[in-house]
């Protein structure tokens, strides 16, 4: 139980048994009155002080370990941080139903989409130096976009394209407001790790936009890619090797990556979805991938959803926010950029993103297809992190939302 838990339960037990304690005999009689009234009123508030203690201190092993008993999920581990310090990591379940391998903090999990708040990092990145700016028309660093047609009309017949109103810049590609669809036909049949950028950008070329730019929200994956595309062009160097010298070494993230190692590989968590025939869980393969997962060769990075890690490692990255982009004593971002991610960025329109973010009041983060899940609450400076590798399991929407609650009101 936190210390100030242990206190507040600690004030209304006392303050309960002082209404019978003995008093000195020479005690001023008024002043005993008072006490024993002062007293009965700390006694009223017991119930309410008792049932803070109780409601809060019911243990993220004791909300989800039935989820895992009842073999509806394989196995989660959650984080509870700060910007200075992990308060806790549990580990429910098992990586590996069949060999039994427990979740451990250093289990390997496919992030997913939660890489799109990365590429947003390494955007700002260039924004600070003056290499790049959040609204500037993207053709000024992919002048092969120029020719980018947006969809006016589509039936069985004929589509009709049409030029853009106005330019696509990146905040709108960090914002899922540029226009661009979710992925391509060519990804769709072949992966999204199939392409290295550079040629996934000629099949992006070829993807007409699904609404005028700017004009509303629209979930997209090659929005985040084409970002990641203007980090490689205008830092001169791979993406990837941007993301691991200016992200991941400062901040001590040995075990991301886009690729695994063998031994990696041993430590991944295995995703499960559920078998209606056979009622329980059975493994799948992470959706979106080519195997094997170690395969530079065939396997090329992503800025929407290619990365890997594990709870140790990812932790830093929302230390580092809660940090206003200092961890360690190491400055990745200015103050001024993490508050430019974490604001609205999609204005009017109803849903809340920032850049490469979900907003929700003072609690911003992302999530990964797979179940993963990272916030951080401003207001309080609460990390919660969950940790799983599902498809489209039942129950798994329900733990994740039970266990965020839960952690952010600690």
């Amino acid at each position: 139980m936190p210390l100030y838990l242990r206190q507040k339960n600690r004030f209304a037990v006392e303050s309960c048994l002082c209404y019978n304690a003995p008093v000195a005999k020479n005690y001023p009689h008024h002043l005993s009155a008072m006490k024993n009234t002062f007293c009965l009123l700390l006694l009223s508030l017991c119930p309410l002080f008792v049932s803070i203690v109780s409601a809060q201190n019911v243990s993220v092993k004791e909300q989800l370990q039935p989820y895992i008993d009842s073999g509806e999920l394989p196995g989660i581990v959650t984080v509870i941080a700060t910007k200075d310090k992990v308060l806790q990591i549990d580990t429910m379940g098992y990586a590996d139903l069949e060999t039994k391998r427990p979740m451990t903090p250093d289990t390997v999990f496919w992030m997913a989409s939660q890489t799109k708040q990365i590429t947003a990092i390494a955007v700002m990145m260039l924004v600070e130096e003056g290499k790049v700016s959040l609204d500037e028309p993207v053709t000024t660093y992919l002048p092969e976009l120029k020719d980018l047609r947006v969809i006016a009309e589509k039936n069985e017949k004929q589509t009709v394209l049409v030029p853009p109103d106005k330019p696509i810049t990146l905040r709108m590609l960090l914002s899922h407001t540029a226009g661009t669809i979710d992925s391509t036909p060519f990804h769709q049949r072949h992966g999204m790790d199939s392409l290295p950028l550079d040629r996934a950008l000629t099949t992006f070329i070829m993807t007409p936009l699904a609404h005028q730019p700017g004009t509303k929200y629209l979930y997209s994956g090659i929005g985040i890619e084409i970002a990641a595309m203007v980090v490689q062009r205008i830092s001169g160097i791979p993406f990837e090797t941007f993301l691991e010298k200016r992200l991941f070494e400062p901040l001590g993230m040995k075990e991301t990556s886009f690729w695994l190692t063998a031994e990696q590989i041993n430590r991944l968590a295995k995703p499960y979805r559920w078998d209606k025939k056979i009622k329980k869980l059975t493994e799948t393969r992470i959706t979106f991938n080519t195997y094997p997962l170690d395969n530079r060769t065939n396997r090329f990075p992503r800025g929407g959803g290619g990365l890997f890690s594990t709870p140790a490692d990812w932790v830093r990255i929302y230390q580092m926010f809660a940090g206003e982009g200092t961890f360690g004593g190491k400055r990745i971002l200015s103050p001024e950029s993490v508050k430019e991610m974490r604001t609205k960025q999609t204005g009017d329109l109803p849903t809340n993103y920032g850049l490469g973010v979900h907003i929700n009041g003072s609690v911003f983060g992302h999530g990964g297809s797979h179940g993963t899940n990272s916030k951080l609450d401003t207001n309080t400076g609460r990390i919660v992190q969950y940790f799983i590798q599902q498809e489209g399991l039942p129950k798994a929407d329900e733990a994740q939302g039970i266990f965020m609650k839960t952690a952010l009101a600690l």
